[in-house]
């Protein structure tokens, strides 16, 4: 492919090809199997990182124990301006988890290597929100969000990619559901289910 061109003689890159239709929970654990650091970031493929982003994060989870980190989104609008696309709060809760996103993404979590393996891996039951069930995994074992100050990823937001937004958004929301139900009060249900309502109405 272009990428392993691209990195081709570069020693310090090693390139991986998985098994088509593995999926993604299952190729972040293969990832993880056969790197090498303490340190454990993950791009996807239609998203980018700025040129100081990776030295952000490491340096933020150098500083603090027992976290992941946690970098803001942003994106480019239609006059080729880099805007904020999800501010992310400074204290991110488990329960801030259960009826909305508020700005976890697998291309804007740094994890170390060792709390992946405390709670053995991305779970790979789930097609989908695999980095928010990461997130509340991790919050369950006192490992803990921080905001990596001034550290941003740009998403890529194409026509194909929004169009999909509200369908993955519902996708994700029942699988959070049926993963974490046991957490879910009955306030909790009925604004994830209004949310999801909401969600379905504006897709018609």
């Amino acid at each position: 492919s272009s990428v392993s061109d691209d990195w081709k003689g570069n020693p310090m890159v090693n390139v991986y090809r998985t098994v088509p239709r593995l999926g993604i929970g299952q190729a972040l654990n293969f990832g993880v199997s056969v790197s090498t650091g303490e340190f454990c970031l993950f791009l996807e493929d239609d998203d980018y990182w700025p040129f100081n982003y990776i030295e952000s994060i490491l340096n933020c989870l150098k500083i603090n124990k027992n976290c992941f980190t946690v970098a803001e989104i942003k994106n480019i609008d239609s006059e080729g301006k880099l805007v904020t696309y999800k501010k992310i709060p400074s204290d991110i809760a488990k329960r801030d988890l259960l009826t909305k996103n508020p700005g976890i993404n697998i291309s804007n979590i740094g994890i170390m290597r060792s709390d992946i393996d405390r709670v053995l891996g991305f779970d790979i039951r789930s097609t989908i929100s695999v980095d928010k069930i990461m997130a509340a995994r991790l919050i369950e074992n006192n490992v803990h969000p921080v905001l990596a100050t001034g550290a941003y990823s740009i998403v890529s937001l194409s026509g194909d990619k929004m169009s999909r937004n509200n369908f993955r958004s519902i996708q994700s929301s029942i699988t959070f559901f049926w993963r974490f139900k046991s957490d879910y009060n009955l306030v909790d249900s009925i604004r994830l289910f209004a949310k999801i309502l909401k969600l379905l109405i504006i897709k018609k």
